[in-house]
């Protein structure tokens, strides 16, 4: 039996995500692979902690496309200067597949030996880069 759930807590590093946000320097956008009939269930979550008002804007995939698709065209017809994400197999299909936008990786323990350039443990370490990247 799966649930379909955000995580019980939120990534390390979301303070550092409110805090970028809060600068006016950035603007986060957030692409939820989640499919449709999950999108309160996720609104509850990002209220939860806070979240809801971060985002610019936030990508629900109502359709029910399958993930990678629906990632790789969102992120194509947006012109992201970068994209997070936590999926091994979506950041190969979106860097396999053309996408312009910087793919960030945050590895979970399992993959942790895979090989991948802008690869991170956590999200606060991939927004510390991205700080870094666009100074």
């Amino acid at each position: 039996m799966g649930i379909v759930w955000p995580s019980f807590l939120p990534a390390r590093g979301i303070e550092k995500l409110k805090q970028m946000a809060e600068s006016g320097k950035y603007e986060f956008y957030l692409i939820t692979g989640r499919y449709g009939f999950v999108k309160s269930e996720t609104f509850h979550w990002l209220d939860k902690y806070q979240l809801t008002g971060v985002f610019k804007k936030i990508f629900i995939n109502s359709d029910s496309e399958q993930p990678h698709l629906y990632k790789r065209r969102i992120i194509k017809s947006s012109n992201f200067d970068y994209f997070i994400e936590d999926n091994i197999d979506i950041v190969r299909d979106l860097t396999n597949r053309g996408v312009k936008t910087k793919i960030y990786w945050i590895y979970n323990i399992s993959d942790s030996l895979k090989i991948y350039h802008y690869k991170f443990p956590y999200l606060k370490k991939a927004l510390e880069n991205i700080n870094e990247d666009s100074v």
